[in-house]
């Protein structure tokens, strides 16, 4: 009788060593199907960074231009009002009423006459 040697005896069964092979492979590649899709997460979050980065600095870039906009037309108002302020103090001066004096033929008052009111005598509601 030919004697078959196994390596032990639970491993006497057809298969067994095809079976742990099997398994070993596919745990190495369960391994490196686990480190892809890791790895593809990873990258993955890395670029959704980077795009919110990028995201952030064209905001601030864009509001940082708006207010530069905004300072532009404050000074443009600034202007505006002290040219303004100008106009008006011009138009309440004493050369300015005077000239309008005369052109609207306006004389000046030489003889002023103050009318006394009696006292006894008064509009209000108070004293009747």
């Amino acid at each position: 009788p030919s004697i078959v040697y196994s390596k032990t005896k639970c491993f006497q069964k057809k298969g067994i060593w095809r079976r742990l092979f099997v398994r070993k492979k596919r745990n190495s590649r369960t391994k490196e199907n686990n480190f892809f899709v890791l790895s593809f997460f990873i990258s993955l979050l890395i670029i959704i960074c980077f795009a919110f980065f990028l995201y952030l600095n064209l905001q601030l870039v864009e509001s940082n231009f708006n207010l530069r906009e905004k300072e532009k037309e404050l000074s443009r108002f600034k202007s505006e009002t002290e040219k303004l302020e100008i106009q008006v103090g011009g138009i309440f001066s004493i050369q300015e009423i005077r000239e309008r004096s005369k052109e609207l033929d306006l004389v000046k008052a030489e003889d002023i006459r103050y009318i006394e009111a009696d006292k006894k005598e008064s509009l209000s509601l108070e004293n009747r």
